[in-house]
């Protein structure tokens, strides 16, 4: 576009816009919430896009037989959508949270569907619930550095992605 000022300096601007559709995070800090029996949880889902993603949960359970989508106008059933908000670290980020009020037993044998849509495409992602309990192992253990009274570790945690280093 070409624009001029009052003393006839012509000048250029352009813009440019990036649009996509949704990339859901994967990682495993998003795919396992370890959550107790009878407390509240809180399920993320965390999608970058450009437009804005509109987000819907479905729940599938085999053990119990059936599939339903969570409503997000009627929390009468323990499930609650909250509105999606911004995540201000990443840009174009934002997180849709499924919120279940009371953890019953069936939800450790539940998937947990996440869809992020906007007009560009979608992607999803499966979460699930597990007991608390003991850890899963750490991957990718490797020495870092050695020392003559001392060794440096690393490790992917299982339920992270993050590096962690340890003394010993």
């Amino acid at each position: 576009m070409r624009k001029c000022n009052f003393l006839s300096k012509c000048f250029s601007v352009s813009s440019l816009l990036f649009a996509d559709g949704p990339d859901i995070f994967k990682s495993p800090s998003y795919s396992k919430f370890a959550v107790p029996r009878g407390s509240p949880a809180y399920i993320f889902c965390r999608a970058m896009s450009d437009p804005p993603a509109a987000f819907t949960w479905r729940m599938t359970s085999d053990a119990l037989n059936k599939s339903k989508t969570v409503d997000p106008n009627d929390p009468s059933h323990g499930e609650t959508i909250l509105l999606p908000r911004l995540v201000p670290e990443f840009p174009n980020t934002e997180d849709s949270v499924l919120k279940l009020d009371n953890v019953r037993t069936e939800h450790y044998s539940t998937l947990f569907h996440c869809r992020a849509n906007n007009s560009y495409g979608s992607d999803s992602h499966v979460v699930s619930l597990v007991p608390p309990g003991k850890p899963d192992p750490p991957a990718d253990l490797h020495v870092v550095a050695t020392a003559a009274d001392s060794v440096t570790l690393g490790w992917r945690p299982g339920k992270g992605p993050k590096l962690f280093n340890c003394w010993f």
